[in-house]
């Protein structure tokens, strides 16, 4: 097991749990130029997700073709059942893959006490159930307000909380990794904002051959603000990222920073009760810096960003049927690729059309979008691009 320390090819690692997953390795992630715009196309979209989070119980699930081996990905479950008007039992799971796959994280499970009958403030014991003792995570959580709408929920999450005392190794945790996470959201007016924070700790874990020391930490946000100019017109910033810090030492020595911020702007126009139109403008940078303290000339660095312009028209030609087009134009930038090549072509324009057949449940609470996008910079040679599904359920 000693050898996936010094592996240079593992590519497991979470945007959204910033929080320690078993990934031992130093990453070597990768991109197509066109990535960003594919991702864009699938996100969800403004009606789904103002239904998701209206709800405290749904499952969703998006992903998209990113190269012919690659997909994009990104799952989320999660249901509340009231046990009665002081107790609820909450579970929830969220997994993204958007340039390198992971491992699959276990459900957490909440278990959720009002501390006063007429007043929203709740207490909460959290945490995953493994095989494995050792593996389970552990933590507490003070919630003000109701999830759906208005809140400030604070949570504290100690990492394979008994792993020094119930793994079957010499391997054991110097210094715990805690989760620590802020969530809020508010509605006043015609303002409406949502964030989530998360701070992972350092940590330090020496492997079993009491000689290898694996650190940790991390950095994680995300979140929107969004303004509802009147029936018609709406505007939407939404930001998100990430930053880790990862190192190995012993008889190798290795650094990794990873570090991820994207911003979105949008403009959302309701022309008429069948017809939605998006305009948005987007840019994510992502960097990646690896240092081999074994060698001072091994410094590996991996820059990649995209800014893109974007524009969709949405028709609901029945109750329950409707399509979408879309328009994604970008410029990505790669200096160089992941092995610190020089890139042939550093600024690399995109072009693509995206179309969407979509199918509502009469109740509009599930929907099922069907996904083809097209190349526009490619058109004779590789004119299609890939496929892909969206579907959402809230209940």
């Amino acid at each position: 097991m000693t050898n996936k320390f010094i592996l240079l090819s593992g590519l497991f690692f979470s945007l959204n749990a910033m929080a320690f997953d078993n990934d031992y390795s130093i990453n070597l992630p990768n991109f197509n130029t066109e990535n960003f715009l594919d991702i864009t196309y699938v996100q969800f979209n403004e009606t789904l997700d103002q239904q998701w989070y209206g709800s405290d119980n749904g499952l969703r699930i998006t992903g998209h073709s990113l190269t012919s081996d690659l997909l994009y990905i990104n799952t989320e479950f999660k249901l509340k059942n009231t046990l009665s008007d002081r107790v609820n039992v909450r579970v929830h799971f969220q997994q993204e893959d958007f340039y390198a796959k992971k491992q699959t994280p276990p459900l957490q499970l909440e278990v959720e006490t009002r501390l006063f009958a007429n007043y929203p403030l709740s207490a909460s014991l959290l945490g995953t159930a493994e095989y494995k003792k050792a593996d389970s995570d552990l933590g507490v959580a003070l919630t003000l307000g109701r999830q759906t709408s208005s809140f400030i929920r604070l949570a504290d999450i100690s990492v394979d909380y008994f792993y020094n005392q119930k793994n079957d190794s010499q391997s054991s945790y110097l210094q715990n990794q805690h989760l620590r996470i802020i969530q809020f959201a508010y509605q006043w007016s015609s303002w409406q904002t949502r964030f989530n924070i998360s701070d992972a700790s350092p940590m330090h874990f020496l492997y079993n051959d009491q000689l290898t020391l694996f650190t940790h930490q991390g950095f994680e946000y995300d979140g929107f603000i969004s303004y509802k100019a009147n029936s018609n017109n709406s505007y939407k910033i939404s930001l998100n990222g990430f930053e880790t810090d990862k190192s190995i030492s012993g008889t190798i020595n290795k650094q990794q920073t990873l570090k991820y911020d994207a911003i979105d702007i949008k403009w959302l126009w309701h022309q008429q009760h069948a017809y939605a139109y998006t305009f948005g403008l987007r840019e994510d940078v992502f960097t990646n810096h690896i240092v081999n303290s074994n060698d001072a000339s091994l410094v590996l660095d991996y820059p990649f960003s995209t800014r893109q312009i974007y524009s969709s028209v949405y028709h609901a030609y029945t109750n329950q049927k409707a399509w979408e087009l879309g328009l994604y134009l970008g410029i990505s930038k790669e200096p160089n690729d992941f092995y610190n090549i020089a890139a042939d072509n550093s600024r690399v324009y995109e072009s693509k059309l995206s179309s969407s057949w979509i199918y509502h449940a009469e109740n509009k609470k599930s929907s099922i979008f069907l996904h083809i996008s097209w190349n526009l910079d490619g058109t004779i040679q590789n004119p299609a691009d890939g496929g892909g599904i969206t579907y959402q359920s809230t209940f």
